[in-house]
């Protein structure tokens, strides 16, 4: 009972007194989890494809990547097909940190967190308060 107050009551009024919306970004959610496996697989494919023309127009790091191993996100077919760039490292992540973030992002407050350091460096990440509440759903 306690569970359906706070899901239904509580978290709600506290989502619309902060200006949040976690609440939206959870009925997304839970609507998308019946999608067939197909409708999920196409909704992957155009999200990765939106996010490669978004990288490509707004991360330097990754639009110099793309033009240097000669590849466009318009090249895009399948997941197999990003096998010709090579994997973010963290000393990759290290060096390129400030290329790494979007200029889209620019005018945005954000977050500034850190790793544990767990494996040996730590990294700081910047996220923004949309990213915060899709994590929060």
């Amino acid at each position: 009972m306690l569970t359906l107050v706070n899901r239904h009551v509580v978290q709600p009024l506290m989502a619309w007194r902060s200006g949040s919306r976690h609440s939206l970004h959870l009925r997304l959610l839970n609507e998308r989890q019946w999608n067939s496996p197909e409708t999920i697989h196409a909704q992957q494919g155009e999200a990765l494809r939106r996010l490669l023309l978004h990288a490509y127009e707004t991360v330097p790091y990754y639009r110099s990547l793309f033009i240097a191993q000669g590849w466009h996100p318009s090249d895009f077919r399948s997941p197999e097909d990003l096998e010709v760039l090579p994997v973010l490292t963290k000393a990759d992540i290290c060096a390129n940190g400030a290329a790494l973030r979007s200029t889209a992002f620019e005018p945005q407050v954000v977050t500034l967190k850190k790793t544990s350091g767990s494996t040996g460096v730590p990294l700081e990440i910047a996220v923004n308060r949309d990213s915060i509440e899709w994590k929060r759903a």
